[in-house]
């Protein structure tokens, strides 16, 4: 399969009153076209701020993105390169401008790449209406009309509008209610094409990821410590804080209990990175070595549990 998108080594850095907070520190990720890639972690884990780093919204402090092959430039992206990756907000009310109608939101992107005008950037609107689910007559409300599940139907209809090679959803269910969620995920089902698109999605929620993505990225104070096959990561973890994690889901069945005990504490500081592992503090198999030295990723695990 082709490389949609390819991250190497990707460090990111906001500037703060109190200093510079380390978000992202290293991450390197690959997406290929007709895959879906989870990234998972808590809030704060650094997930959201890869997310827009990806789409040129935060600069890197270090390290390469590159998109169908072709390393993306710092600063402004060519035009071309903008229509080719596209970000479903976790936050469709506040991505939407409130003084658009719907129709109007949906037609930018198609009227500033020129793809479509007059009665044919209509049709394509009430198309793609009607490809997420909503009837056409919607698109002359506003965004505050609308219901939080239609929302964000119409964010992910404006992401799709273009035809990305590479979508990326940052937390597309999580302020759904359930029964909402249940269809949200549905339609991402139907929208995808598995022969060509390449999905990055960012959630803490693992039953999205366990119905949506084929490969997971687990990600733990701005660092990857667990990548592998979607069901290899949920059904043999192999780091304490993926294992953690999936303690924390509550089981269908009691006798499905994890043994892992749940996440204690709290994550180190992003203004201070710890020596060693940065999981450490909170890890209930901690050794000297951990607090010392900061395990690579290898095979999949950075952790140095069960490695000679």
């Amino acid at each position: 399969m082709s490389l949609v998108l390819e991250a190497k080594g990707v460090v990111i850095d906001h500037p703060t009153a109190a200093g510079r907070l380390r978000a992202v520190d290293g991450v390197s990720l690959e997406v290929a076209a007709g895959e879906v890639v989870a990234l998972v972690g808590e809030s704060g884990s650094g997930k959201s701020s890869l997310a827009r780093a990806l789409v040129g919204l935060v600069p890197l402090a270090a390290g390469t993105v590159s998109l169908l092959g072709t390393p993306i430039p710092p600063g402004r992206w060519p035009r071309a390169m903008r229509r080719q990756v596209q970000l479903v907000f976790q936050d469709a009310a506040a991505a939407l401008d409130p003084r658009l109608e719907v129709r109007a939101s949906i037609a930018e992107g198609l009227e500033i790449h020129q793809l479509a005008q007059g009665p044919a950037l209509r049709q394509r609107v009430d198309g793609l209406l009607q490809r997420v689910g909503l009837d056409p007559s919607l698109g002359a409300r506003r965004p505050q009309e609308l219901s939080a599940g239609q929302r964000q139907r119409v964010g992910l209809a404006r992401a799709l509008a273009v035809e990305p090679t590479l979508l990326i959803l940052d937390e597309p269910v999580s302020q759904l209610d359930v029964s909402v969620q249940a269809q949200m995920v549905a339609l991402l089902k139907q929208v995808r094409d598995p022969a060509r698109d390449g999905w990055l999605v960012i959630t803490h929620d693992l039953s999205l990821v366990a119905q949506l993505a084929q490969r997971v990225l687990v990600l733990y104070a701005g660092r990857v410590v667990e990548a592998g096959a979607t069901a290899q990561v949920l059904e043999a973890p192999r780091h304490p804080y993926t294992r953690a994690l999936l303690a924390s889901v509550p089981p269908r069945h009691p006798r499905d209990r994890h043994p892992e005990p749940p996440i204690a504490g709290e994550p180190p500081s992003p203004f201070v990175r710890p020596t060693g592992c940065a999981f450490a503090p909170r890890c209930p198999h901690v050794m000297d070595r951990c607090r010392a030295e900061a395990p690579a990723l290898v095979e999949g695990s950075a952790c140095f549990l069960g490695r000679s």
